[in-house]
């Protein structure tokens, strides 16, 4: 028997009745999505409110295929768990849930949605409901996820720090879980130097309204403001163990890439490289002492083929280069190139800022062109058929990445890398928009 149909109110969204869905006792990400996957959220909120043991069956879905005893049982728990969530929507309806989001400033954005991050489709079970503080559009901007062991040592911490500066000044968005030790240092990284454009994401373990750990309230609430903070738990949801590899999955669902700074070999951060490398997104590792336990996990992923090796923010941009289409075009922007000293990756001499005046390049122009030439020709003969290709392109007029792109039919990854080892070879650098012949 089906409720009166004032048991949906014409005030509230149907994302409102898929969040108080959301938020019973004992509802699980799987467990929500069999109930709601390509269902109105008010029509299974309703069919809950009047204790539909057909709802059971969902439940049940395909986990045991054969008839017998085992299936019975699973349907008749099922129907309790329906006849429980019926009593407790009854004591705690829809109405009530969704103002509690609104008091908290929490959004709810349901997969289908057009807010909803198109990356997440790329999980086998993506997350099917999300609460949001914040603006989770910065999820569709190239994004890199930092993560690591809360027991980072000053090294880690350093190494995360940097790499979330230098990718956040680019024009990356950086995203992490705000636990302590890398996490953390990414993000502070990331804010200390981000763009506009490219707020940092969090996905956290718990409810948004569970600050965990506690120490970490100010750069929560800095990260909520300038970017966003995710978790498909609900408000309330204490972080318990068992949400974290899950939260782990979402992390790698939202990244373009994975860098994993420090992690032992049984750390969550494992979770998140083998997430990443099942749906295809590039993971890289930092290098560590073979001394160190904080490096046990990273040095193993690198030595199995798990991940590559990340030295520096350069070998991170090739990859997001690789994975990111036309969307990387803005990791390479001149204005954001700017080198801090001390960081590495910032090659002085090749990325750093150049004279405003063109054709002003020290050691270059005062040399005779005959010698140019043929000190060219020398440094050509031991480049790779790719670099020559792209050099024999650049010329004393910038020229961009994505005509380079377009007169060589490589792809943008292969340009860029290119492009990189050209200058460090001396034989090309970027300027004004784009780049020329050094």
């Amino acid at each position: 028997m089906s409720p009166p149909l004032s048991a949906r109110s014409s005030d509230l969204p149907d994302n409102a009745y898929a969040a108080a869905i959301s938020a019973l006792p004992d509802m699980t990400p799987m467990r929500l999505l069999r109930l709601l996957r390509d269902r109105a959220g008010g029509e299974v909120y309703e069919r809950l409110l009047a204790g539909d043991a057909g709802l059971a069956e969902l439940l049940v879905g395909d986990a045991v295929l054969h008839l017998g005893r085992e299936r019975s049982v699973r349907l008749a728990a099922a129907r309790e768990l329906v006849r429980w969530w019926s009593s407790e929507l009854a004591g705690a309806p829809a109405s009530k849930i969704w103002g509690e989001l609104r008091s908290a400033g929490a959004t709810v954005v349901r997969y289908g949605d057009g807010s909803y991050p198109s990356k997440l489709g790329r999980l086998e079970f993506p997350p099917e409901l999300l609460y949001v503080h914040g603006d989770l559009h910065f999820a569709e901007a190239p994004t890199v996820a930092i993560v690591g062991t809360r027991r980072a040592t000053h090294y880690g911490i350093g190494v995360a720090e940097e790499l979330g500066a230098e990718l956040a000044a680019r024009g990356a968005c950086i995203v992490s879980g705000l636990a302590l030790g890398i996490d953390a240092a990414a993000h502070a990284g990331a804010l200390a130097r981000r763009r506009e454009d490219a707020g940092p994401l969090a996905v956290v373990g718990g409810g948004l309204d569970v600050v965990y750990p506690e120490r970490s309230r100010s750069l929560w609430a800095r990260v909520r403001s300038t970017g966003a903070v995710t978790s498909e738990a609900p408000l309330g949801a204490r972080p318990l163990g068992w949400r974290f590899p899950l939260r782990n999955r979402i992390i790698a669902g939202l990244s373009d890439v994975i860098v994993v700074v420090e992690s032992s070999r049984q750390g969550g951060s494992m979770h998140t490289a083998e997430a990443g490398n099942g749906i295809g997104v590039p993971v890289l590792a930092v290098p560590g002492s073979i001394r160190s336990a904080q490096s046990e996990g990273t040095n193993w992923l690198i030595s199995q083929g798990g991940a590559h090796l990340a030295l520096d923010v350069e070998d991170v941009l090739a990859a997001v280069a690789l994975v990111a289409g036309p969307l990387a075009l803005r990791l390479f922007e001149p204005e954001v190139r700017g080198a801090r000293p001390g960081v590495r990756g910032a090659r002085p001499g090749v990325r750093g800022a150049r004279p405003g005046v063109r054709g002003a390049r020290p050691g270059v122009r005062d040399r005779p062109d005959r010698l140019r030439r043929e000190e060219a020709e020398r440094l050509l003969a031991a480049r790779s058929t790719t670099e020559r290709a792209v050099y024999e392109l650049l010329g004393d007029e910038e020229i961009h990445v994505d005509v380079i792109c377009e007169r060589t039919s490589l792809q943008l990854g292969q340009v860029v890398m290119a492009l990189d080892r050209l200058a460090e070879a001396g034989l090309a650098m970027s300027y004004a928009s784009g780049w020329v012949r050094a």
